[in-house]
Protein backbone atom coordinates (compact mmCIF):
# COMPACT_ATOMS: atom_id res chain seq x y z
CA UNK A 1 0.00 0.00 0.00
CA UNK A 2 2.94 2.35 0.95
CA UNK A 3 4.91 1.49 -2.27
CA UNK A 4 1.86 2.72 -4.34
CA UNK A 5 2.34 5.73 -2.81
CA UNK A 6 5.82 6.30 -3.79
CA UNK A 7 4.29 6.67 -7.54
CA UNK A 8 4.28 2.58 -8.72
CA UNK A 9 4.41 -0.87 -7.15
CA UNK A 10 7.85 -2.87 -7.99
CA UNK A 11 6.13 -6.15 -7.90
CA UNK A 12 2.50 -7.17 -8.03
CA UNK A 13 0.59 -10.40 -6.28
CA UNK A 14 0.60 -13.17 -9.38
CA UNK A 15 -2.70 -14.24 -8.25
CA UNK A 16 -4.41 -11.25 -8.61
CA UNK A 17 -3.56 -8.55 -10.90
CA UNK A 18 -4.95 -6.82 -14.14
CA UNK A 19 -3.76 -4.71 -16.55
CA UNK A 20 -5.10 -2.13 -18.85
CA UNK A 21 -5.04 -4.18 -22.80
CA UNK A 22 -2.90 -0.83 -23.88
CA UNK A 23 -0.45 -1.83 -21.52
CA UNK A 24 -0.19 -5.67 -21.45
CA UNK A 25 3.03 -6.52 -23.51
CA UNK A 26 3.73 -10.74 -23.93
CA UNK A 27 7.00 -11.44 -21.99
CA UNK A 28 9.69 -14.07 -22.25
CA UNK A 29 8.75 -17.42 -20.60
CA UNK A 30 11.81 -17.50 -18.56
CA UNK A 31 11.22 -14.46 -16.63
CA UNK A 32 8.59 -13.74 -13.97
CA UNK A 33 5.52 -11.82 -15.11
CA UNK A 34 4.77 -10.21 -11.63
CA UNK A 35 8.10 -8.91 -11.49
CA UNK A 36 8.75 -7.78 -14.66
CA UNK A 37 5.62 -6.80 -15.95
CA UNK A 38 4.72 -4.02 -13.93
CA UNK A 39 8.37 -2.63 -14.07
CA UNK A 40 7.90 -2.29 -17.86
CA UNK A 41 4.53 -0.44 -17.29
CA UNK A 42 6.32 1.86 -15.14
CA UNK A 43 8.95 2.18 -17.73
CA UNK A 44 6.23 3.05 -20.08
CA UNK A 45 5.11 6.22 -18.46
CA UNK A 46 2.24 4.07 -16.14
CA UNK A 47 1.49 4.14 -12.47
CA UNK A 48 0.94 0.62 -11.27
CA UNK A 49 -1.20 0.86 -8.33
CA UNK A 50 -1.94 -1.09 -5.15
CA UNK A 51 -6.23 -1.51 -5.02
CA UNK A 52 -7.55 -2.62 -1.16
CA UNK A 53 -10.41 -3.43 -3.08
CA UNK A 54 -8.98 -6.56 -4.99
CA UNK A 55 -9.47 -9.65 -2.64
CA UNK A 56 -7.31 -12.87 -3.50
CA UNK A 57 -7.49 -16.02 -1.15
CA UNK A 58 -4.05 -18.32 -1.73
CA UNK A 59 -3.31 -20.84 -0.53
CA UNK A 60 0.45 -21.13 1.16
CA UNK A 61 2.91 -23.52 0.79
CA UNK A 62 2.37 -26.69 2.83
CA UNK A 63 5.60 -27.60 3.37
CA UNK A 64 9.37 -26.10 3.95
CA UNK A 65 10.34 -28.26 0.87
CA UNK A 66 7.73 -26.15 -1.47
CA UNK A 67 8.54 -23.29 -0.14
CA UNK A 68 12.45 -23.63 -0.67
CA UNK A 69 11.40 -25.03 -4.43
CA UNK A 70 8.55 -21.73 -5.03
CA UNK A 71 11.27 -19.14 -3.87
CA UNK A 72 14.47 -20.66 -5.63
CA UNK A 73 12.31 -20.86 -9.16
CA UNK A 74 10.86 -16.72 -8.45
CA UNK A 75 14.50 -15.85 -8.19
CA UNK A 76 15.69 -17.45 -10.67
CA UNK A 77 13.62 -15.93 -13.18
CA UNK A 78 13.48 -12.30 -11.36
CA UNK A 79 16.82 -12.56 -12.08
CA UNK A 80 16.74 -13.60 -15.15
CA UNK A 81 14.21 -10.33 -15.79
CA UNK A 82 16.43 -8.12 -14.39
CA UNK A 83 19.24 -9.08 -16.85
CA UNK A 84 16.94 -8.80 -19.49
CA UNK A 85 15.49 -5.33 -18.27
CA UNK A 86 18.86 -4.35 -16.83
CA UNK A 87 18.25 -0.58 -17.85
CA UNK A 88 15.69 -0.30 -14.99
CA UNK A 89 18.56 -0.67 -12.23
CA UNK A 90 20.07 2.79 -13.14
CA UNK A 91 18.96 5.41 -10.68
CA UNK A 92 19.71 8.08 -13.18
CA UNK A 93 17.37 7.07 -15.53
CA UNK A 94 14.44 5.75 -13.09
CA UNK A 95 15.49 7.33 -10.21
CA UNK A 96 13.73 5.94 -7.24
CA UNK A 97 12.07 3.28 -8.80
CA UNK A 98 15.75 1.93 -9.76
CA UNK A 99 16.57 2.20 -5.62
CA UNK A 100 13.52 0.26 -4.93
CA UNK A 101 15.10 -2.28 -6.72
CA UNK A 102 18.46 -2.47 -5.65
CA UNK A 103 17.15 -2.72 -2.34
CA UNK A 104 13.69 -4.41 -2.16
CA UNK A 105 14.81 -7.37 -4.98
CA UNK A 106 18.23 -7.60 -6.26
CA UNK A 107 20.00 -7.07 -2.34
CA UNK A 108 17.61 -9.46 -1.01
CA UNK A 109 18.63 -12.16 -3.22
CA UNK A 110 21.83 -11.82 -2.62
CA UNK A 111 21.73 -11.33 1.16
CA UNK A 112 23.07 -15.42 1.40
CA UNK A 113 26.02 -14.13 -0.13
CA UNK A 114 26.67 -11.34 2.41
CA UNK A 115 25.64 -14.10 5.19
CA UNK A 116 28.30 -16.48 4.24
CA UNK A 117 30.83 -13.95 3.83
CA UNK A 118 30.12 -12.92 7.24
CA UNK A 119 30.40 -16.59 8.55
CA UNK A 120 33.70 -17.04 6.81
CA UNK A 121 34.56 -13.62 8.40
CA UNK A 122 33.57 -14.08 11.36
CA UNK A 123 35.56 -17.66 11.53
CA UNK A 124 38.68 -15.77 10.91
CA UNK A 125 38.59 -13.54 12.85
CA UNK A 126 37.22 -15.45 16.04
CA UNK A 127 40.20 -14.86 18.19
CA UNK A 128 39.70 -10.90 18.08
CA UNK A 129 37.36 -10.07 20.78
CA UNK A 130 33.93 -9.01 19.56
CA UNK A 131 34.02 -11.55 16.59
CA UNK A 132 33.76 -14.46 18.79
CA UNK A 133 30.45 -13.26 19.93
CA UNK A 134 29.25 -12.45 16.00
CA UNK A 135 30.78 -16.16 15.40
CA UNK A 136 29.15 -17.83 18.36
CA UNK A 137 25.84 -16.19 17.72
CA UNK A 138 26.08 -17.25 13.93
CA UNK A 139 27.01 -21.01 14.95
CA UNK A 140 23.87 -20.96 17.39
CA UNK A 141 21.56 -19.64 14.70
CA UNK A 142 22.42 -22.12 12.34
CA UNK A 143 22.65 -24.92 14.82
CA UNK A 144 19.10 -23.96 15.40
CA UNK A 145 18.10 -24.12 12.21
CA UNK A 146 19.38 -27.52 12.12
CA UNK A 147 17.22 -28.47 14.68
CA UNK A 148 14.50 -27.00 12.70
CA UNK A 149 15.67 -29.31 10.42
CA UNK A 150 14.93 -32.61 12.41
CA UNK A 151 11.78 -31.06 13.84
CA UNK A 152 10.07 -31.72 11.07
CA UNK A 153 6.55 -29.34 10.30
CA UNK A 154 6.19 -29.74 14.05
CA UNK A 155 8.62 -27.04 14.20
CA UNK A 156 6.43 -24.28 13.58
CA UNK A 157 5.49 -24.20 17.10
CA UNK A 158 8.47 -23.39 18.51
CA UNK A 159 9.32 -19.55 16.93
CA UNK A 160 12.82 -19.92 18.54
CA UNK A 161 13.28 -22.68 15.99
CA UNK A 162 10.67 -21.56 13.55
CA UNK A 163 12.61 -18.07 12.52
CA UNK A 164 16.09 -19.48 12.14
CA UNK A 165 14.58 -22.47 10.29
CA UNK A 166 12.72 -20.59 7.88
CA UNK A 167 15.57 -17.85 7.59
CA UNK A 168 18.10 -20.63 6.68
CA UNK A 169 15.76 -22.64 4.30
CA UNK A 170 15.01 -19.02 2.51
CA UNK A 171 18.22 -17.78 2.23
CA UNK A 172 19.94 -21.46 0.83
CA UNK A 173 16.86 -21.33 -1.62
CA UNK A 174 18.27 -17.79 -2.59
CA UNK A 175 22.02 -19.02 -2.63
CA UNK A 176 20.71 -22.02 -4.71
CA UNK A 177 18.63 -19.59 -6.96
CA UNK A 178 22.02 -17.09 -7.93
CA UNK A 179 24.09 -20.33 -8.64
CA UNK A 180 21.31 -21.70 -10.92
CA UNK A 181 20.98 -18.78 -12.28
CA UNK A 182 24.98 -18.02 -12.80
CA UNK A 183 24.62 -22.01 -14.44
CA UNK A 184 22.00 -21.37 -17.04
CA UNK A 185 19.01 -22.78 -15.43
CA UNK A 186 15.68 -21.75 -16.69
CA UNK A 187 12.02 -22.20 -15.15
CA UNK A 188 10.14 -21.53 -18.53
CA UNK A 189 7.28 -22.38 -17.20
CA UNK A 190 5.46 -21.97 -13.56
CA UNK A 191 3.95 -24.96 -12.20
CA UNK A 192 2.48 -24.87 -8.16
CA UNK A 193 4.79 -26.00 -5.57
CA UNK A 194 2.06 -27.09 -3.22
CA UNK A 195 1.43 -30.97 -2.23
Amino acid sequence: KRESLLGSLLGVNGAIYAVRRECFVELEGDIISDFILPMKIYGDGYEVRYCSRAVAVEETSRSFEDEFRRKKRIIVRGLYGLLKHASFLNPFSHGFFAVEIWSHKLIRWFVPVMLLGMLITSAFLVRDGLFQYFFVAQVIFYLLAVVGKTGGESVRKFWFIYIPYYFTVINIAALLAIIEFMLGKRYKTWSTTRS
